[in-house]
This record gives structure tokens, sequence and C-alpha cells, in this order.
């Protein structure tokens, strides 16, 4: 059988790897999965945000039956803060006609008890 990749392994970028793990994570996770429990969700964003550099709002757009919509990055911000529009995620779930939405933030920095980040997610 005729290996998938171009080159040897030793001869990839990082860039690449990435590149090709994210074409993988979005042949796994196509249009029309079912997102029935948090283990799914929590998978797909880990493969989704996987080595990003700045901290970052995803949302998961689901239909009535929690199958994927559409993925978005709908905000970003610096390595240790960012600002959330929650009429910006409503005009999103309303572009797309999503019944249900799933959120997702990242701490690159790996500060996860930044005092904001802790009243944010309570506000949820």
């Amino acid at each position: 059988m005729k290996p998938y990749f171009k080159s040897e392994p030793s001869e990839r970028t990082n860039s690449q790897i990435l590149a090709e793990a994210e074409l993988a994570n979005d042949y796994r996770y196509s249009t029309g999965t079912a997102f029935t429990s948090s283990t799914a969700s929590v998978d797909y964003f880990r493969a989704k945000l996987a080595g990003r550099k700045r901290e970052m709002i995803a949302v998961e757009f689901l239909n009535n039956q929690h199958q994927l919509l559409v993925y978005e990055e709908i905000f970003y911000g610096s390595i240790a803060c960012v600002s959330v529009h929650p009429r910006e995620i409503m005009r999103f779930a309303l572009k797309y006609n999503a019944a249900a939405f799933i959120l997702c933030h990242n701490h690159p920095s790996f500060w996860r008890n930044h005092p904001e980040s802790i009243s944010s997610s309570r506000l949820a």
C-alpha cells in the first residue's frame, strides 16, 4: 500500500504536521456529526484548539438533533484574555439557524484561575 504522506516523517515541518492533523480532524468531525455527550465536545475542541497561542472563543453550532452545522472561531484575544460579546454569538446562531450551541474558551497561558475567567464562566 502506498503511504499517505508525500515525504518521510523526519522531513515534515511542524506546520505541515498540524495542517495534516487539522484535515484529519475535519474528516473525523464533518458536518452532521452528532455531539450527544460532553466527552465528544471536549475531544472535538481539544483537537481543534491544540497549539493555539492566544486565547479565543470557539463555538459549535448544532441543529435540534445536536448534529454539527458549523464550527466558528468567533473571538480572539491576547495570551491572557479575550472579550466576549453575547450578541455576536446569537447573531451567528441565527445566521446558521442553530437550535443549540456549545462554547469553548482555551487557556494557552495555562493560567486557569484568572478571576475574570472564573466570573465569566459563572455567568454562563
